[in-house]
């Protein structure tokens, strides 16, 4: 018998013998600490390593099932006066939650009736066609889990004991957001501008301890406030005088700020991070019947603090400037282009402030009346990186990760219209507002889909 041999023969016993413990042990008897214990360690047996071992045996400890009944009640209001539109409405949510709960020594149920509500007002003001003010504001509670309400400790791990905390509260979210819009025909002007506001009260977020005398954590629920967000935008754009030129500008201001709790040097505090963003994004272009030019800068600022570790204080920006062009030929195909070059800068880490020159490009050709073809290039010079940054109350994250930025694609589109002309639809409708089709007795009239596309 060769080396080789010899090592799979080993493994096949020992694999032998793992299967005929578990087999033991999962048809003796009662599920109890010893089984438990005695399943730990023939893990740990089996090399899966004497962490992961105890995190599988602590998930077969536990048992949980849940059992909901939730009833749905609306009531809303509708006013309309001339230009003036409003709705406004509240809904009940009573629910009733059975949770059947097993964990080492305790079997307990607990049931609980709470009532969700959620209230929400819309208002639209018509000022004409082309202009109008709309605001929504919507609420909603959130009831905490019924596992983090109940009153035990569980200490099965000494170096990480899990608490309840019988004294949640159900977390409410405020969310109301306003935008108005204006738009001119005779001088192909639109003006937008919007703002939102969202405020969450009694959210919910975990606290660790440290335990001196055990060296662990204790972990715990609990109820915290001061978490808000709001932003604003304003958007211009217009022609010129002659309509060929035309030129825009939209700005966003955004403000975020996190509130939770932070360990620092085996203290846990409360801690606060703020983030402003500011963007800016210019256009401006050029169009006749054959030919279209365009040129567009943007700026995207951050001002990033974080109160207890001011090391993940930062104010990263991006730049980026480029142009499209579109060229109309007279055999019905159009050749679409665009640059750019996206500048990162501001980043702690180094590898983060670099130059990207994103190259993109289409050529579509028309072949008939409702057919087309067209190729699409996407990161020509393959330079585009994805970046993803996110700023909480427990610390700052910034991470690249890998996408397919660069590609093509080639689509074959068919419109389909097996309704006729103009005139053919509008009799059609007709026929169905008299009662139907011919033969159909009063069904109105039906929706089928105008159109269709394959790729």
């Amino acid at each position: 018998m060769g080396f080789f041999d010899k090592i799979k023969q080993g493994l096949a016993k020992t694999k032998k013998a793992m299967a005929n413990t578990l087999d033991a042990l999962f048809t003796g008897g009662e599920l109890d600490e010893d089984f438990y214990e005695e399943l730990t360690d023939c893990l740990i047996l089996a090399d899966l390593g004497v962490g992961t071992a105890t995190k599988a045996v602590e998930r077969l400890r536990k048992y949980a099932e849940y059992k909901t009944l939730e009833h749905d009640i609306s009531l809303s209001m509708r006013y309309n006066y001339e230009k003036i539109m409003l709705n406004a409405g509240l809904s009940f949510l009573p629910q009733h939650t059975e949770l059947s709960y097993r964990k080492n020594q305790l079997d307990t149920v607990v049931k609980r009736n709470v009532l969700n509500f959620s209230p929400n007002v819309n208002l639209r003001i018509r000022f004409s066609k082309m202009s109008n003010l709309m605001f929504t504001y919507r609420g909603s509670n959130s009831q905490p889990s019924m596992e983090n309400l109940l009153p035990i400790t569980d200490n099965a791990n000494p170096l990480n004991v899990q608490v309840g905390n019988p004294g949640l509260k159900p977390s409410f979210n405020h969310n109301m957001f306003a935008n108005f819009f204006d738009y001119q025909v005779e001088n192909q002007r639109n003006i937008m501008a919007n703002a939102g506001f969202t405020l969450r009260q009694n959210a919910i977020t975990s606290i660790r301890t440290y335990n001196e005398e055990t060296g662990g954590w204790t972990n715990t629920s609990d109820n915290i406030n001061g978490n808000w967000s709001a932003n604003a935008g304003f958007g211009f754009n217009t022609a010129l005088r002659n309509k060929k030129f035309n030129i825009g500008t939209n700005t966003n201001i955004s403000f975020n700020n996190n509130v939770g709790y932070l360990t620092v040097n085996k203290m846990t505090e409360k801690n606060t991070t703020t983030n402003l963003n500011l963007n800016e994004n210019l256009t401006a272009s050029y169009r006749n019947n054959w030919f279209e030019i365009g040129l567009n800068g943007s700026l995207s600022y951050s001002w990033e603090k974080d109160k207890l570790r001011p090391e993940n204080n930062q104010e990263p920006y991006t730049y980026s400037y480029g142009g499209n062009v579109q060229i109309t030929f007279p055999w019905k195909m159009t050749f679409t282009t665009n640059i750019g070059n996206q500048c990162r800068r501001g980043y702690t880490d180094s590898s983060m402030n670099r130059n990207e020159l994103i190259w993109n490009a289409q050529l579509s050709q028309t072949l008939f009346k409702n057919a087309s073809l067209t190729f699409e290039m996407y990161d020509i010079l393959k330079n585009q990186s994805n970046i993803s940054r996110q700023l909480t109350a427990n610390g700052r994250s910034v991470y690249e990760y890998n996408g397919v930025n660069s590609y093509c694609m080639l689509h074959f589109i068919y419109r389909l219209n097996i309704f006729g002309n103009k005139d053919a639809r509008q009799n059609m409708r007709n026929r169905g507002r008299m009662g139907g089709f011919p033969g159909s007795r009063g069904m109105g009239n039906p929706n089928f889909s105008r159109g269709g596309r394959m790729f």
